[in-house]
């Protein structure tokens, strides 16, 4: 397929190429391409005529007369030369220089080509007759050079030979790509292992593999190269084979060369700038990974700092590593090759604006993240709740926090969102003081409130988990229209096991007040009962029994 599409490619260069050449308007045209190469050499007295091209060569030079300037000769002459090469009637021994009293004309048949006057024989440095004769034997042998290039042996001959190398380039393209695979792989497979890594000590500076990598990357340069350098001598003798392509074969290597000699001129005179921009991304590198070692220090605790979390450290040394990167683009920027141009700060402002108005939330996100580190508000692993959403914080990122719920589901939630909510943290002070747990209830005024807090204090007791210090105790909250509100607190020191604690502490209290026969009258009550609203109460050890 590559192979394919190589020829393709190459099948157009060529064709484009020979249109260019074919609809380029007169010969004349096409040829004045070549006349600044060809004016860097001319003499100065050659410098004051008109240069006359056929066949992408100049023939001789005419000078101005006093009926028309001298480029308006050039033209007339080369049109007639044209012409003649072409009527093929005439042959180039019919050629003749007539003399006459002011001139000497230059005829093919009864066609006149040009006439040589004396202001041609100034510039030329010769005498007039002589000079005709010159330039007679001059269009003589272009034009039969012209018609022999342009003969059909010829023609057919040029077409075997293009069509010949054209297979052989393509054939040999195809055969390399596909044994490159192989051979790459082979040459892999037996040199690979043997290639030592380059240490110093126990230090090791390149691996095997990264050497491998730049040895493979090596090589296919190497072979880029190589199919460019084919592609060039391809062209270059298949263009020559055909006389209206010559010329574009003659400037083939100055088209690839003068965008490439332009390209080194431009980096050279930035040469300086292109080191200031070295030196200072060499410098920013090793600040970041000096600024980066020193934080990770403090965060292993290696390093104590007071007043300073350690947990503080990779969010502080992620704001730094903006300050310094947003500090060396300011210095560089002024030393960027084209920062002076208008295109170029036109383009910057732009980006600035679509960033701008594209990255609001983005930003806010950002610096509501950084705030929550500073603030102390969670840690990761932390139970927390935020807004309706309860879960153990699993990352801190720049943007969201991600929660891990009970029910082992995960919640990205923007930062922006955490900055203008609530944050619970069930985790902050649990291990040090426990954290409470409270069930209300209500129980009709005939039941004494000692023996409600009782059984209260007892279901706590029951419930694993709870822990005795601080201890649990009850508070009277109020009294409702037909009962006493009480809430029992108890306390833990896993957060994680809240819902668990929950749901064991509720089934202890409907037990021990079942097992009493005491009713709850929760959540609602409109009047009593013909008989208590009780479960069967059924003994713990039959239970577990069960």
């Amino acid at each position: 397929m590559l192979a394919l599409q190589s020829f393709k490619i190459i099948q157009v260069t060529i064709f484009s190429a020979l249109f260019l050449v074919f609809t380029n308007g007169n010969l004349a045209a096409q040829e004045r391409q070549f006349s600044e190469t060809a004016g860097r050499s001319l003499t100065p007295q050659q410098q004051k005529g008109a240069p006359i091209y056929f066949d992408g060569r100049i023939l001789f030079f005419v000078a101005a007369d006093q009926e028309r300037s001298a480029e308006a000769r050039a033209e007339a002459a080369t049109a007639g030369i044209f012409d003649f090469a072409q009527d093929s009637a005439i042959p180039t021994s019919g050629l003749r220089v007539l003399e006459r009293a002011d001139s000497a004309d230059i005829m093919a048949g009864a066609r006149l080509i040009l006439r040589i006057r004396e202001s041609d024989a100034q510039i030329a440095g010769s005498d007039r007759a002589q000079l005709a004769k010159k330039y007679a034997a001059n269009i003589r042998s272009a034009v039969e050079s012209y018609r022999n290039a342009r003969s059909p042996e010829r023609l057919w001959k040029a077409f075997g030979l293009a069509l010949l190398a054209s297979v052989i380039f393509v054939g040999a393209i195809v055969l390399v790509l596909r044994s490159w695979r192989k051979i790459k792989t082979m040459v892999e497979r037996r040199l690979a292992k043997r290639i030592p890594s380059v240490k110093v000590q126990t230090f090791q500076i390149l691996s095997a593999r990264q050497i491998w990598n730049a040895l493979s990357l090596l090589g296919e340069l190497i072979g880029i190269l190589a199919f460019l350098i084919s592609c060039y001598l391809y062209l270059q003798f298949t263009l020559r084979l055909f006389p209206w392509t010559q010329a574009l074969a003659e400037r083939l290597l100055t088209y690839i060369l003068e965008p490439l000699i332009v390209i080194g001129n431009a980096i050279g005179a930035e040469i300086p700038n292109l080191i200031l921009i070295f030196l200072v991304l060499v410098i920013t590198r090793y600040a970041l990974k000096l600024t980066r070692s020193f934080f990770r220090t403090i965060g292993r605790g290696a390093i104590t700092v007071a007043g300073f979390e350690p947990y503080w450290a990779m969010p502080t040394y992620r704001i730094l590593r903006i300050i310094i990167i947003a500090f060396a683009v300011v210095m560089i920027y002024p030393y960027v090759p084209g920062s002076e141009s208008a295109a170029f700060q036109g383009m910057t402002i732009f980006l600035g604006v679509v960033l701008s108005l594209g990255s609001t939330s983005v930003i806010s996100n950002i610096i509501a993240g950084h705030t929550m580190t500073y603030r102390r508000a969670f840690r990761v692993g932390d139970r927390v709740r935020i807004g309706e959403t309860v879960g153990d914080v699993v990352e801190m990122r720049l943007l969201v926090t991600h929660l891990r719920t009970p029910r082992n589901e995960m919640v990205a939630v923007p930062n922006s969102l955490i900055m203008n909510n609530q944050v619970v943290n069930y985790t902050a002070l649990a291990k040090e003081e426990g954290i409470a747990l409270h069930r209300k209830i209500a129980v009709g005024y005939e039941v004494p409130w000692r023996k409600v807090e009782e059984f209260l204090l007892e279901a706590a007791g029951n419930t694993e988990g709870l822990i005795d210090n601080p201890a649990p105790f009850v508070l009277q909250l109020g009294f409702g229209e037909f009962a006493v509100e009480y809430e029992i607190n108890a306390f833990c020191r896993d957060a994680t096991k809240v819902p668990e604690l929950y749901t064991a502490l509720d089934r202890n209290i409907l037990d021990v007040f079942n097992r009493e026969a005491v009713q709850i009258m929760t959540p609602a009550y409109v009047a009593d009962p013909p008989e208590p609203k009780l479960a069967p109460f059924r003994p713990k050890a039959l239970q577990q029994a069960e």
